[in-house]
């Protein structure tokens, strides 16, 4: 009796130490800033490409992206006139990993655009209406 209830102890651990090993999962928080500035970036896009996780950054230029299984992963940050930033992070044991992002300037070069218009004839003639109140 005391053996089986050894075994069945043993057994017990083993299958709460893997749900903790397979539970363990990451953050990763920092903030995204201009290069030259260090001036916040509102809104920038940071994600995880593997996972598709991933937020906008705040006011501050501020994000966190939690609950990131361990395993190796690409993050992305993107943001209109700045170049795509891509890198290449390794995740395991629960942590906490800060990562502040600075980004460089990418002058977006446009076609010509052409804008034209005609002149709209009015009908009518429209004039503020008038309300007497006594």
């Amino acid at each position: 009796m005391t053996l089986l209830r050894t075994i069945s102890h043993t057994v017990l651990i083993i299958i709460l130490f893997i749900g903790f090993v397979l539970a363990e999962e990451n953050t990763v928080y920092g903030f995204i800033t201009d290069e030259k500035s260090g001036e916040a970036l509102i809104g920038a896009n940071v994600f995880i490409q593997e996972t598709g996780v991933g937020m906008a950054t705040d006011f501050n230029g501020y994000y966190v992206l939690q609950d990131i299984p361990n395993g190796r992963y690409t993050i992305m940050v993107s943001y209109v006139g700045y170049q795509v930033f891509r890198k290449t992070i390794e995740l395991d044991a629960s942590e906490s990993l800060k990562l502040d992002i600075q980004l460089l300037e990418e002058l977006l070069e446009l076609n010509e655009v052409d804008v034209t218009a005609e002149k709209i004839q009015r009908k009518y003639n429209i004039q503020p209406s008038k309300i007497n109140l006594s």
